[in-house]
C-alpha cells in the first residue's frame, strides 16, 4: 500500500525550496555571482564526498552492488549533476537526482538574478520552469518550484488583510494538502506526479506557513541534518538490511523497516556532525 508513497516526499522538498529562495531572497538580495557560489559550496563538498565514496566501495567490493554499475563516463557525469541530461541514468548516489532538478533550478534562479529588481527575478525563473515542463524539455516536477515561488511572493507581500484572512483559513489549506496527497494511497492515479504530489504539496505547504509552529530541538537538529542524512541513506539501509537478515534471517519486515529509518537517522546525523560541518566550514558555508 506504502510502496513507492515516501517519494512524495521530494515533490514536499521541491515546493519548501521555490518558497526558500523567495523567502530568504527578499530578506537580504544577493547577487548572481554570490548566490550561485554560495549554493555550490552548500551543496557540492557533500554530494562529492558521498559520491566519491559510492564509487569507491564500488571498484573495491564490486560484489556488495547487485543492481548498480557505472563506468568513468557515467560517474563524472554525476559529479556534476548531468547524469540524467546525458545518460538518462540515476546518478551514482541514486537519490542525486533530485539534486540534478536543484541545480537546475538554482542555476536559472542565479541568472534571474542579473535582472535589479526582484518581481522582475520571479518571474524570469517562473516563466523559464513553466516553458521547459511545457515545451518538454524537462519532467513536470519543476513546476513544484514554481508553486513555491509563488507561495513564497505571496507570504512576502506586505498586505496585512490578506495575511489574516490566509491565516484564517490555513488549516482549511493543511487539511486539503493531507487529504490530496494521502488520497493516492487510495486511488491509483495515472497522472503525473506533479498532479498527485505536487499540488497538494503546495497547500500544505501554504497551510503550514500560517499556522502556529511547535518549538522542537530535536525537529530542529534533524532539519539541519536532513542533507546528510537523505545522501546517506542510500548506503545505510541496504546495508542494514545485509546485516541484519544475516543475523535475525526471521525478523518482522515492519520492525525491520523501523529499525533501518532509526539507523539511517542516527547514521545521517553523526556524518552531519563529524563530516557536512567540517566540510562546511572548509569553504566557509
Amino acid at each position: 500500500m506504502f510502496e513507492g508513497w515516501g517519494a512524495s516526499g521530494v515533490d514536499l522538498f521541491f515546493v519548501i525550496s521555490g518558497f526558500i529562495m523567495v523567502f530568504t531572497q527578499s530578506k537580504n538580495r544577493r547577487s548572481a555571482y554570490d548566490f550561485l557560489i554560495q549554493r555550490v559550496k552548500r551543496i557540492v563538498p557533500t554530494y562529492w564526498f558521498y559520491s566519491t565514496l559510492f564509487v569507491a566501495l564500488f571498484v573495491i567490493f564490486p560484489g556488495a552492488f547487485n543492481r548498480f554499475s557505472t563506468d568513468f563516463y557515467h560517474a563524472l557525469s554525476s559529479f556534476f549533476f548531468l547524469s540524467r541530461p546525458i545518460f538518462e541514468r540515476d546518478p551514482v548516489v541514486g537519490v542525486g537526482w533530485t539534486l540534478e532538478y536543484e541545480m537546475m533550478f538554482y542555476l536559472i534562479f542565479g541568472m534571474s538574478l542579473l535582472a535589479k529588481d526582484n518581481s522582475v527575478s520571479y518571474a524570469v525563473v517562473s516563466l523559464s520552469l513553466t516553458g521547459l515542463a511545457v515545451l518538454g524539455g524537462t519532467r513536470l516536477i519543476v513546476l513544484e518550484f514554481v508553486l513555491g515561488i509563488l507561495i513564497g511572493i505571496l507570504y512576502i507581500h506586505d498586505n496585512e488583510y490578506l495575511k489574516s484572512k490566509i491565516s484564517s483559513i490555513s488549516p482549511f489549506f493543511f487539511l486539503v494538502g493531507i487529504i490530496g496527497l494521502c488520497s493516492s494511497l487510495l486511488v491509483h492515479m495515472e497522472v503525473d506526479r506533479f498532479f498527485k504530489w505536487g499540488i497538494p504539496a503546495s497547500f500544505i505547504v501554504l497551510g503550514l506557513l500560517y499556522m502556529s509552529q511547535p518549538s522542537s530541538q530535536i525537529l530542529t537538529v534533524l532539519g539541519a541534518a536532513s542533507y546528510s542524512i537523505y545522501l546517506s541513506q542510500c548506503f545505510v539501509i541496504p546495508a542494514f538490511y545485509k546485516v541484519v537478515r544475516l543475523l535475525a534471517p526471521h525478523i518482522d519486515g515492519t520492525v525491520l523497516i523501523l529499525a533501518s529509518a532509526f539507523a539511517s537517522i542516527l547514521t545521517g546525523y553523526l556524518l552531519y556532525r563529524f563530516v557536512e560541518i567540517p566540510l562546511c566550514k572548509l569553504v566557509k558555508v
